[in-house]
């Protein structure tokens, strides 16, 4: 329930605010304007919240120029509630010790402290992590295991596989064979070549046809490219993934490939990464499933600090609409830029803009960058300049207008929130 006050009059109307504040804890007021307790409330921590819920609006509004003052009757300002802006030491662990992620850097480096085998370091440096109070954070659960915690408290929680990373999902696991047998001679259509290899065929060239096989383009034509397989009978070759055997039949002009996958051993399919759980001997089975879907985690958490959700709705981020003056910005602040390069007619575009950078983890971020968006749709030489595909992107610039990164189509808060972290860190180096 949000109330708004003018500052016109502040002094007059503080007494009012307070007296309603006070009624829905069980107080009065007395028309001198003096606080007397209700006689038959003894809630006196009641009192204290309400004069504590009205002086941080006061000082939230005075900080923002705002020309209102929002009260919200249910914030607790000491502890953590949903959309409050967190930041949180945790690390995360099978019930057996084994620790699968940390943002503590003394814990990852503690060699007593044994790690899972897919453990990996954060992508943006050791550090606490700004979550968002009751939304989801790199580890699910953390979220909602902060919920009623306040500033410098420490907590562990044991989290169930469903609260966590999930039940595992069959159809997340593929069964392939070990077996795979190819003509010495691979035909196929031009452009098929062109989408598998990235690459104009071209007569004699050689290149890696799988992760055991060399290739050698024999024939082009306007409808066809020949492939020869390179490959010498009884050659063993190892992989990340196992050890493959290559055999040559010559009478049946065929090439066989066997593998003996390695347990646990990662294995991409189209771009996806899974893990080899089992074999047969004549298939294997990828899991793409997280490693610790079906598995309980243990959180240690630890809360550093703690921005309350009614402090974060009067922030904005100083957007600019001008591509050179965001550059001039830049290089006279000595500040990298996030230039976002959109269309009106895109609905992606629009969700970026209007949820993506208004989530307070991205808006926490509004002093580090200098922000820029442009309608490339409308201006097509920045879209040219930049040598934009599709809509939207968002174009990580350096002070001096370098680019650092670019971020082709729409990207979730946390995905985004961590190449600005990443491109903050590249560029000041801190």
């Amino acid at each position: 329930m949000n109330h708004g006050l003018g500052f016109k009059g502040r002094l007059i109307l503080i007494a009012g605010a307070l007296a309603f504040l006070l009624g829905c804890a069980g107080q009065t007021v007395k028309d001198t304007g003096a606080l007397t307790p209700h006689p038959e409330s003894t809630q006196e921590n009641d009192m204290e919240r309400a004069k504590e819920v009205l002086n941080k609006a006061f000082e939230r509004a005075t900080a923002t120029g705002s020309a209102a003052v929002e009260l919200d009757l249910d914030e607790d300002p000491e502890r953590v509630q949903r959309a409050d802006l967190v930041r949180v030491y945790y690390t995360a662990s099978l019930e057996n010790g084994k620790i699968s992620y940390t943002n503590r850097a003394k814990v990852a480096k503690d060699e007593a402290r044994p790690k899972v085998a897919w453990y990996e370091e954060p992508s943006t440096g050791y550090g606490p992590e700004e979550v968002l109070a009751g939304s989801a954070a790199y580890v699910p659960g953390v979220g909602e295991a902060i919920l009623g915690m306040a500033a410098g408290d420490k907590k562990t929680v044991t989290l169930p596989a469903e609260k966590a990373y999930g039940l595992p999902d069959p159809q997340k696991m593929i069964h392939l064979p070990c077996i795979k047998r190819l003509p010495m001679n691979v035909r196929m259509h031009p452009e098929e070549f062109v989408r598998e290899f990235g690459s104009f065929p071209l007569l004699g060239k050689e290149l890696e046809f799988n992760p055991y096989l060399k290739a050698r383009v024999s024939g082009v034509t306007e409808y066809e490219t020949i492939l020869e397989l390179l490959a010498r009978d009884g050659e063993r070759v190892l992989a990340s993934f196992g050890t493959a055997e290559i055999n040559v039949d010559i009478g049946k002009k065929e090439v066989t490939i066997r593998l003996t996958p390695t347990m646990g051993a990662p294995f991409e399919v189209k771009g996806r990464e899974g893990r080899i759980v089992s074999t047969d001997g004549s298939f294997f089975t990828v899991d793409f499933n997280h490693p610790m879907a079906g598995k309980s985690v243990v959180i240690d958490l630890e809360i550093v600090s703690l921005a309350k959700a009614s402090s974060l709705r009067a922030v904005e981020i100083p957007w600019l609409y001008d591509h050179e003056q965001g550059l001039d910005a830049a290089r006279q602040e000595g500040k990298p830029a996030v230039l976002v390069l959109y269309a009106s007619w895109c609905q992606w575009s629009q969700k970026l803009l209007s949820e993506v950078f208004e989530d307070p983890r991205i808006k926490s971020l509004k002093d580090r960058f200098i922000w820029v968006q442009i309608d490339s749709d409308e201006e097509g030489d920045l879209k040219a300049l930049y040598e934009q595909d599709g809509f939207p992107m968002v174009v990580l610039l350096g002070p001096r207008g370098e680019v650092v990164d670019k971020l082709d189509g729409f990207r979730e808060v946390g995905t985004l929130r961590e190449e600005l972290e990443k491109c903050y860190k590249q560029v000041v180096g801190t």
